[in-house]
């Protein structure tokens, strides 16, 4: 853990209802002291979405060559790679060599990532790339949540996932992001 994380426990019930995933999580998440709750829920919202045994996360956004979350497969390979933010052309071109599937997630909503989009250098793979931004105030409604140790019930159907914490309930739907 770097030098100003801060470690937050994660207990997660899952129920991923049309992929058919109903799991006790623990998780052990260190936060950055550069990384914004907002971020940290884009995050841990994008594994969720695409939870599958050996799911990891990186060590912070302080690693600039690591995915934010990723997963290998039974050879070793990346199979899946995740980027949340506005990751820059050389990580994206990356990505979509080294991994099978490549996914961007925007904590900073739509307009933002569809615009970094737009200026990057992306000719001939911008149709490997799917991105998605979640909605900026349910992140942030979220992330006021998070404290040291967290009990969130995370229910997926059909796309839309809501995330109950602490009495109060908050949906989040990811939106797709034209390339």
């Amino acid at each position: 853990m770097a030098i100003g994380s801060r470690l937050l426990q994660f207990t997660i019930e899952l129920a991923d209802t049309s992929r058919g995933i109903y799991e006790t999580i623990e998780l052990r998440v260190a936060q950055h002291a550069s990384e914004t709750p907002k971020y940290l829920c884009c995050r841990l919202l994008a594994a969720l979405v695409h939870w599958e045994p050996g799911i990891e996360f990186s060590q912070g956004v302080c690693v600039g060559d690591e995915p934010a979350v990723w997963c290998r497969d039974a050879s070793g390979s990346r199979a899946l790679w995740i980027e949340i933010g506005l990751p820059s052309t050389t990580i994206i071109k990356r990505a979509l060599r080294e991994a099978d599937r490549f996914i961007i997630y925007s904590h900073r909503g739509v307009d933002a990532l569809q615009g970094a989009l737009a200026v990057r250098e992306l000719r001939g793979v911008r149709d490997r790339i799917v991105a998605k931004a979640f909605e900026v105030s349910a992140l942030e409604a979220l992330g006021a949540t998070i404290e040291r140790r967290n009990v969130w019930h995370v229910t997926m159907v059909d796309g839309i996932v809501w995330v109950s914490v602490g009495g109060e309930s908050i949906s989040l739907a990811p939106q797709d992001v034209p390339a």
